[in-house]
């Protein structure tokens, strides 16, 4: 019996995961890379790009937590856990401020990526169905896709996939 799955299952209409990927831009300089924060409501798949940043300090990180915890449009409105990995990006600060806003922020154990799987697995779509097909030339083309660009479900052919990505929420890209 594993415990961590039997709570995923029970708790999918409130559990949402968090993650980062990077993004490599090519601008005049050469390659940059750019850190999206994604957050994705596990019943649903709905997906929330949260913000594109170089640099995910802890005042961007904060930042990020207010826009997902606002009272009237946050993307964790009537959630309850937030499941996150270990990194040093979600700092004591980010929780709190996620804590406040009523969701439970729980780090995932060290090295168990299965327990993160449905992040892991729309992360994995998105590099192999849309960045390996694209050639961002600058920060503004980043941005400008993270604003504006949908995956159509046509060009998917896993139709778990195609529920995955069907439904996006473009907040913030700043």
């Amino acid at each position: 019996m594993n415990r961590s799955a039997d709570f995923i299952r029970a708790h999918m209409a409130v559990l949402v995961a968090t993650d980062f990927f990077t993004v490599e831009v090519l601008t005049l300089t050469g390659l940059i890379t750019y850190d999206v924060l994604f957050f994705i409501h596990l019943e649903s798949r709905r997906i929330c790009l949260a913000g594109v940043t170089r640099h995910p300090d802890q005042e961007w990180m904060e930042q990020m937590a207010r826009n997902v915890t606002m009272e009237d449009f946050g993307f964790l409105i009537n959630r309850r856990y937030l499941l996150h990995d270990r990194d040093s990006k979600y700092c004591s600060s980010f929780r709190q401020i996620i804590e406040a806003g009523s969701v439970k922020p729980l780090a995932l154990p060290p090295r168990s990526p299965n327990l993160n799987a449905y992040a892991e697995r729309w992360l994995r779509s998105v590099k192999e169905e849309c960045l390996a097909k694209l050639i961002l030339l600058g920060e503004g083309s980043l941005r400008a896709r993270c604003a504006t660009t949908k995956p159509t479900t046509t060009t998917l052919h896993n139709a778990h996939l195609a529920m995955s990505l069907k439904s996006w929420c473009w907040t913030s890209a700043g």
